[in-house]
């Protein structure tokens, strides 16, 4: 995610902040809410809170351990904050959702309105020599080469897309007015999201709505194409493919570009094979799946100047400078570093609906 365009907020509006969830550090709060109060509300936890602080502990050594009531006070502080948040305590699927609302929120108050939020994508083999973007697109070249690079090729032109986590529109905005869809929906968890996208001037045929991954709400077969960039990780993936089988018609494509640890450390069923495996038992037919993590790498790298300056000009606290250093995967950050050492590998794969 990264913000390259004014701030959106006026000094002295503040609402959301990663203050809530102190002190909770981003492995932990991870943890908490993709892993720790689902699997309370899949069945009797003997210990309550003690046994959830007991996970997170276990499964972040490297933080400072937190207790039972801590973990309580934090998850009554997000459900107070956040209207998302009135059911993370009783709906399975609402905990990982009150992660997306906290974090795009956080971000449209403290670091304004991002146009792009994915990690980007260099082109260190010459792949896109030809991609000619107009002078006003050219700060935003890394992120959009990582959606060329997740295209593929693949003619768009007047054909039906859907994005789902469209974000704040960047992509959208983007495959609108250089590859000239027939119509393009998108789809995204967060309200503020979707305001930002409706803000963007897409041209004709281009919609937006609230919704999630999970249950898209939109016709069987209406569909040619179906984007996701950088989201599936934060939801049900085998839900999402179903769906996306769903809404596509025949011969359509999902076209995906996203990250997963090697190792076990996101909790059970999120690793790069898992993700793997889980594409190949769909309904969809994998027609390739590449691994793309040294280009993601290159990118980082080429923006790590731009992120240095941005947190400090931001004003932000100190928990919030801590969560945003890993979420933008800042040099000397623990996200930066997993995947510079290749313990997180980045996929972009195609699926068609045969």
């Amino acid at each position: 995610m990264h913000n390259m365009s004014q701030p959106a907020y006026e000094k002295g509006h503040e609402s959301l902040s990663y203050s809530l969830v102190a002190p909770l550090d981003w492995f932990q709060l991870r943890c908490l809410l993709w892993e720790a109060i689902p699997a309370r509300l899949a069945g009797p936890v003997p210990g309550g809170w003690t046994d959830i602080a007991g996970t997170i502990n276990a499964r972040c050594p490297q933080s400072s351990p937190v207790s039972g009531p801590q973990c309580e006070l934090i998850a009554q502080r997000l459900i107070t904050a956040l209207p998302e948040a009135q059911s993370l305590l009783v709906e399975p699927g609402s905990a990982p959702r009150v992660w997306n609302h906290l974090l795009y929120g956080t971000v449209h108050e403290r670091l304004g309105t991002p146009l792009f939020m994915n990690l980007g994508y260099a082109d260190t083999d010459g792949r896109f020599e030809k991609l000619r973007l107009l002078e006003s697109d050219e700060p935003y070249r890394l992120f959009i080469q990582l959606y060329e690079r997740t295209i593929g090729g693949l003619p768009l032109q007047g054909r039906d897309i859907l994005e789902v986590g469209c974000g704040a529109g960047g992509g959208a905005y983007y495959l609108s007015r250089y590859h000239h869809p027939g119509t393009l929906h998108g789809i995204d968890l967060v309200e503020k999201n979707v305001g930002a996208c409706r803000r963007l001037d897409c041209g004709p045929g281009v919609s937006f709505a609230q919704g999630i991954a999970e249950s898209i709400g939109r016709p069987d077969h209406s569909a040619d194409v179906v984007v996701n960039i950088e989201s599936s990780f934060t939801y049900a993936l085998d839900a999402f493919l179903r769906e996306c089988h769903r809404v596509l018609r025949p011969g359509g494509y999902l076209l995906m570009a996203d990250h997963r640890p090697v190792n076990g450390e996101w909790g059970p069923g999120r690793t790069i094979r898992d993700f793997s495996e889980q594409l190949r038992s769909s309904s969809l037919h994998v027609l390739r799946d590449d691994d793309i993590t040294d280009n993601v790498i290159a990118a980082n790298a080429a923006l790590a100047e731009l992120k240095r300056q941005m947190l400090p000009a931001a004003g932000l606290s100190s928990q919030d400078q801590a969560h945003f250093a890993e979420i933008l995967h800042c040099p000397g950050s623990h996200n930066y570093d997993r995947l510079l050492s290749h313990e997180w590998e980045y996929r972009c794969v195609r699926l068609r609906k045969d």
